[in-house]
């Protein structure tokens, strides 16, 4: 193969790597696209919502994560240092325990940073340096040290710098050579053979002047240098940057992680439109929030109940209060049933409860074994919906289903003793209120009032004389209803021999409809007409000239839809 084409191959095999590079970064998820603005964070709060850490611009105008200094509970004592001397110095070793006052382990706190060694040769301690908590302890090398004894303990530090109690302490004296101390730059590189510097014989912290490159310098490699730590790919993409000077973070990678213990995630401001994931005081729970133009959604789920809130913006200077969804378990003495609810928001302006409509879904258990839905409201309103072959909308109801509806149920008065003395010439004339009872009810919103009158009676009075049983209807807020021969029920008189009275009683009933006033009170009076003078009442059937009502006689009310 030639100069040229071995060149263009090279470079094709180029061009393929970095297509497939940019490939594979379309196929993960974009993070480098997504951003926090200027003074934007994402802040972890603990139970009491004091802010405890904060990932995002930092008070000082950095872009770093942080934990809030001074935040958090303290954490428990170390075990005590193992002290190895070494020439010139200690050696000092955690175990990584942290235990109590009785040497028994404790649970390592999960924001525990590492582990302060302090050095004392009398009553005041030095801190010397401290060991990063690895999960199995650690080692730190001290020198160089006087040749006399000293005192060794560790203090456990959290990552917001809250510190607990000193460890127990340990004691040892640093070793020294048989002869005289080494000068200051006596021994060179040459003298140091491979291998024999090891972690133990390197300080605490190393300070380079160039790059730290682990794996290939041209391919894939991590690197670690003043700027900061990158990673990439072997075809030498960088996918992996955090500045040291920003705190910036660059992933072109998925993100993979197993759970986030005590924090809240926050997205957008706080106090403007945003989605919040934490533990809220107001639901004692951790809950789902979401913000946005004055109006919020919330989900949450407790010990009693899975929620969600819906907030609608206010309107004008007008503010309300949630809306709820809920499913819970309504209890009560001897049953218990699972329960779906929907229920309105309200306005700040009234008692909450004041103006709020519910739908509640109620399925049966054990204990209840029928289902229900309830509705809560002042107002119920079916409208039609868009036209149709209908030519007016239908409420429906299956063959097996009634309305019970006590509003609607008839009201019936009976009449309770007749009239005494002799007939009124045709003038209406109240009932007694021992002679027949009344009747106060208030109507439906339809106005509408079916009033059916029974009457049986005999009327011995002169042919073609009348007995009528009818009412008249009074309200203490709208216009009276009169009594009248059209809303009245009838006995005529016939002839009759003169030997021999008509003494035949006659049944009569009507139905009078009425639009009365909707939602009004009304009270009806029982009321009664004879069109003779001369007829008197009683109850001897072979008399003449007698006005009889001793048999079935009532008044029924019924309001309609």
């Amino acid at each position: 193969m030639s100069q040229s084409t071995a060149a263009l191959v090279a470079h094709l095999t180029a061009l393929q790597d970095r297509i497939a590079a940019l490939e594979r970064a379309q196929r993960t998820p974009q993070l480098p696209t997504s951003a926090l603005g200027p003074g934007q964070y994402i802040g972890g709060v603990d139970e009491n919502g004091d802010l405890i850490a904060r990932i995002g611009f930092q008070p000082d105008g950095g872009f770093t994560l942080r934990p809030e200094p001074g935040s958090g509970e303290a954490p428990p004592m170390p075990s005590a240092p193992l002290i190895t001397p070494s020439t010139g110095g200690l050696r000092v070793v955690w175990d990584g325990r942290l235990v109590d006052e009785t040497d028994e382990d404790v649970v390592r706190p999960s924001d525990l940073a590492h582990v302060a060694v302090e050095i004392s040769t009398g009553p005041e301690w030095t801190r010397v340096g401290s060991i990063t908590e690895a999960g199995d302890g650690g080692m730190l090398p001290v020198v160089p040290l006087p040749y006399v004894e000293h005192q060794v303990r560790l203090v456990a530090v959290t990552t917001s710098a809250v510190e607990g109690p000193p460890s127990a302490t340990a004691s040892a004296t640093p070793l020294q050579v048989t002869g005289p101390d080494l000068a200051a730059g006596s021994i060179l590189a040459g003298h140091i053979s491979a291998g024999a510097v090891e972690a133990d014989k390197l300080a605490a912290i190393l300070v380079l002047a160039t790059r730290i490159v682990a794996g290939d310098p041209l391919g894939a490699r991590v690197e670690l240098n003043g700027n900061g730590l990158r990673a990439y790919s072997s075809a030498g993409v960088l996918t992996v940057a955090v500045d040291a000077a920003t705190g910036n973070a660059v992933y072109t990678g998925t993100i993979t992680g197993s759970e986030i213990v005590g924090s809240s995630l926050l997205v957008g401001d706080s106090g403007g439109d945003h989605i919040w994931v934490g533990e809220d005081k107001d639901y004692l729970i951790h809950v789902v929030r979401a913000s946005g133009g004055g109006a919020q959604v919330a989900m949450a789920a407790t010990e009693h109940a899975a929620e969600m809130r819906l907030t609608p913006p206010p309107h004008g200077a007008e503010g309300f209060f949630d809306g709820f969804q809920y499913a819970y378990v309504a209890t009560g003495s001897g049953f218990a049933y699972p329960a779906v609810a929907y229920s309105s928001p309200a306005s700040t302006s009234v008692f909450p409860r004041a103006a709020t409509s519910e739908l509640q879904l109620e399925g049966g258990s054990s204990t209840v074994d029928a289902s229900r839905i309830r509705h809560r409201a002042d107002v119920h309103h079916f409208s039609r919906g868009a036209p149709s072959n209908y030519a007016r909308g239908l409420l429906e109801l299956d063959a097996d289903l009634s309305i019970r509806a006590p509003a609607h149920a008839p009201q019936t008065v009976e009449l309770l003793a007749q009239p005494t003395g002799s007939g009124n010439n045709g003038a209406w004339t109240d009932f007694t209120t021992s002679q027949f009872q009344r009747l106060t009810w208030r109507t439906g919103y339809s106005g509408r009032v079916d009033v059916r009158i029974t009457m049986c009676g005999i009327n011995n009075s002169t042919p073609g004389a009348t007995l009528s049983l009818g009412f008249r209807l009074t309200s203490p807020t709208e216009a009276d209803v009169p009594p009248a021969l059209g809303r009245a029920s009838m006995v005529r008189a016939r002839a009759y021999p003169t030997s021999s009275p008509n003494s035949y009683g006659e049944q009569g009933q009507l139905v009078v409809p009425l639009q009365l006033t909707p939602n009004a009170e009304y009270t009806l009076v029982p009321c009664w007409r004879a069109s003779g003078a001369s007829a008197t009442w009683g109850t001897a059937t072979t008399d003449a000239l007698k006005l009889d009502l001793a048999y079935a006689n009532d008044i029924t009310v019924t309001n309609i839809l």
